[in-house]
């Protein structure tokens, strides 16, 4: 199958145009700039024509500021203005960014810092364009110095896709792995359909389980906990957004923290508990390159990289109802130690579950 980048210049840009002209015969209603923006820029990535899309943000702020705030002027003149605008800066925009990954990392940082930054600044007759783009490339600059420095993508556009879900993410909580979407997978299968099913997750950072969980099966009463105040706060905004209904405690693994002190909220009985606690170990050296995410959200606190699984599989059995389960993730080389802690526990039907490149990425046991 072709890739839309191998088709002829002339035809991509014949697709843009197009897809420009639709735009502005197809649509009914007058559209904001800002949706002017988002629609052309889809469409001129599907036809492969921009390695660069942000640029199309400042031709329509051209656009819009030449036409001025009329619906004819957000219709006609910013989509033709994005359209002339970006033919005549692709050469300039091969040239800046010669290497099409590079490219991409940095359209991304700067329609994220056009968007977060600058993105509310409004564009009239007296407002030199010149501040709009120097402010623009003040926030790129930024932003291309912290990625440099190896801080992840998902810190600076303040997201992350989880599960098919936009969760928000600060460095007070791990960025959601898509391995880790295998505990959700494993969890769904696990449980018994219909509601009422009590469900745990211990360490939930950003809340991404128990959100997936959550919204995957409405009818299920999910408690998520997790001993970082500021983490508590990323998941209630991300349940807030998403409508997921979870209940949050502040609790050091089944030791609640809060005040008023909620024990009954980890009392259990639960048909599961579910958990990527921390698992790496203090010296390995993976974590130079993960100096930017909280570190006890990878590092456990005696620095073994199973002290944090011991302790979610230790606390299970006594709260997990008949037939439930425990399910955790854990390193590529710890099956075999987790097994045996599961086994130790009581746990009975201990399997390990494989991640999508085969390595070991979880165990499941029940009680």
């Amino acid at each position: 199958m072709a890739r839309s980048g191998d088709f002829p210049r002339w035809l991509r840009i014949l697709l843009l145009i197009l897809a420009v002209i639709r735009l502005m015969v197809a649509s009914h209603a007058p559209l904001s700039a800002d949706e002017c923006y988002y629609w052309v820029w889809s469409k001129a990535l599907a036809a492969g024509y921009l390695d660069h899309p942000p640029m199309v943000a400042v031709w329509i702020r051209v656009g819009t500021f030449l036409a001025g705030d009329t619906p004819l002027g957000v219709r006609l003149l910013g989509p033709v203005s994005a359209l002339l605008g970006t033919l005549l800066l692709m050469r300039a925009a091969e040239d800046l960014w010669p290497q099409r990954r590079a490219g991409i990392v940095a359209a991304c940082l700067l329609n994220a810092t056009l968007a977060l930054n600058v993105g509310a600044v409004v564009i009239t007759p007296d407002t030199p364009l010149l501040f709009f783009w120097t402010a623009a490339l003040a926030c790129l600059e930024a932003a291309v110095a912290r990625r440099t420095s190896g801080m992840p993508m998902a810190y600076l556009l303040g997201y992350q896709e989880f599960y098919g879900h936009r969760l928000q993410v600060t460095p007070e909580v791990l960025v959601p792995r898509p391995e880790t979407e295998l505990l959700v997978d494993t969890a769904l299968g696990l449980l018994a359909p219909g509601p009422g099913a009590r469900i745990l997750e211990l360490g939930t950072g950003s809340g991404a389980i128990a959100i997936a969980l959550a919204l995957a099966r409405p009818g299920l009463r999910v408690v998520a906990s997790d001993r970082s105040p500021a983490a508590l706060g990323v998941a209630q905004d991300n349940c807030r957004r998403l409508g997921a209904q979870v209940l949050l405690v502040l609790a050091d693994w089944y030791t609640t923290l809060g005040e008023p002190p909620q024990p009954a909220a980890l009392a259990g009985p639960f048909a599961l508990i579910v958990s990527n606690p921390p698992y790496v170990r203090a010296d390995d050296p993976h974590l130079r390159d993960l100096a930017f995410e909280p570190r006890g959200a990878l590092v456990d606190d005696a620095g073994d990289g199973l002290s944090g699984l011991d302790a979610v599989v230790s606390g299970a059995a006594a709260r997990l109802a008949p037939g439930g389960h425990v399910l955790v993730e854990h390193g590529y080389d710890q099956g075999d130690a987790v097994r045996a802690l599961m086994r130790a526990r009581g746990l009975g039907r201990v399997r390990t579950l494989q991640d999508l490149e085969g390595r070991d990425r979880a165990c499941v046991g029940g009680a």
